[in-house]
């Protein structure tokens, strides 16, 4: 009788295995034969997109997506990396499928390309001065002073609007940047004077910066509810079919929790709350 039971246990674990095994198989088969979609990142963005020590693709929006091409047999996701300013002008160009850096969108954009509905992170951009400097608490601070901003970005757009608004003698002088221009030199700028502020929608990115380049910089209250950064996947005019399947895998990623263990693993906070 001890030997049928062991038998039968025996039997039950061969089972197991060879149905887990067929699943395994199956899976892999579906996505080799699974359409090929072109992901279009960064490489010099961290925490976002960028390259790890080995030169391999890391950040937020590679487990991100990967996490979604999980849920998307139909699909096989491969990965391009690009100069920030050029990720949307191949996505036109039908180089790559699917932009993914940290997109805002913004009434230029939306008239040329198709976003996602559904925001996969939610953060406030935050005024960074020096420690020493008591001057600047609020937007209103900044008036006639010089801020740095990164090149196209949600920040930029807004103080070109808002300085709109502005006499002549309390415009703020905007210096604006590429996103590769090394945060050490920002930085070294804000220290010499140069910028009387920077901005990040990373609150984790200022400890990390005063760790490195000696404990300086302080977060000065919140830009605006303008800049607040949702970002979305951006997909090219018409490819709804695309979107919708990356938008519904992205909803069950929030549902579940995966998304926000993602960004708490890749970015040190959960990017996640403003999106429930």
């Amino acid at each position: 009788m001890k030997k049928n039971l062991l038998k039968v246990i025996a039997l039950s674990i061969i089972a197991v295995s060879l149905t887990t095994n067929a699943f395994a198989a199956s899976k892999k088969q579906s996505k080799q034969k699974a359409k090929t979609i072109i992901v279009g990142t960064g490489k010099a963005y961290a925490p976002f997109c960028y390259l790890d020590d080995n030169g391999e693709l890391a950040g937020y929006e590679l487990e991100v997506l990967k996490a979604v091409d999980e849920l998307l047999p139909q699909y096989q996701f491969k990965y391009e990396t690009f100069d920030f300013a050029n990720i949307l002008i191949s996505l036109q160009a039908k180089k790559i499928d699917i932009g993914a850096h940290q997109f805002g969108k913004t009434p230029q954009r939306e008239e040329s390309y198709l976003f996602g509905t559904l925001p996969y992170r939610a953060a406030a951009n935050k005024i960074v001065v020096l420690k020493s400097r008591n001057d600047i608490n609020k937007l209103e601070d900044l008036h006639g002073k010089t801020v740095n901003t990164n090149t196209g970005n949600l920040v930029t757009e807004f103080f070109e609007r808002y300085n709109k608004t502005l006499p002549d003698n309390q415009k703020i002088k905007i210096i604006t940047t590429p996103s590769t221009v090394p945060t050490e030199e920002k930085i070294a700028k804000v220290k010499n004077g140069t910028y009387d502020a920077i901005f990040t929608h990373n609150p984790a990115e200022i400890e990390k910066w005063n760790a490195e380049y000696g404990n300086l910089l302080k977060a000065a209250g919140d830009l605006s509810k303008e800049t607040t950064v949702y970002t979305y996947h951006v997909f090219r005019k018409g490819d709804t079919e695309l979107r919708d399947a990356v938008d519904g895998a992205l909803k069950e990623l929030l549902k579940n929790g995966t998304l926000s263990k993602i960004s708490i693993e890749t970015l040190g906070y959960d990017a996640t709350i403003n999106l429930q």
